[in-house]
């Protein structure tokens, strides 16, 4: 279930669909598994994010990744029969002046950032051989 109260189309900020495989999970309650691919998702992002120099980490109560009160990359998965359908938001270069104008993720108290944002400007392409 999405938590925002509008999705913002446009130049689309780093997503992608990592394989994971399921079956190191099998003996995990289906409601662990969701927790334990999130948290893996996330700490992808803040490795990568250590790459940058960037110290980033995670907010209790929420998803994603954050760099202080700021997020960086927003996470969705959906869990169904074992199969996975999930997504990374992760703001590169991403044009933040949109996020003023909507309720990003129903967060209203903290706001988003990005690696621009932060002072690294990296292309999306070279972020994603990194992460390859």
């Amino acid at each position: 279930m999405r938590k925002g109260e509008v999705l913002k189309l446009g130049i689309v900020p780093y997503m992608e669909g990592k394989e994971i495989q399921l079956k190191a999970f099998e003996r995990v309650k289906k409601d662990e598994t969701d927790g334990i691919l999130v948290y893996k998702l996330e700490e992808t992002i803040i490795k990568l994010l250590e790459e940058y120099g960037i110290k980033a980490g995670r907010k209790p109560k929420y998803t994603g990744v954050w760099v202080g009160d700021e997020k960086i990359c927003a996470i969705g998965i959906a869990v169904r029969r074992w199969i996975t359908w999930h997504g990374i938001a992760f703001n590169v270069n991403t044009d933040l002046s949109y996020f003023g104008l909507i309720n990003a993720c129903g967060i209203t108290e903290f706001g988003v950032t990005s690696m621009q944002k932060l002072g690294i400007n990296e292309d999306i392409e070279k972020v994603k051989e990194k992460n390859g």
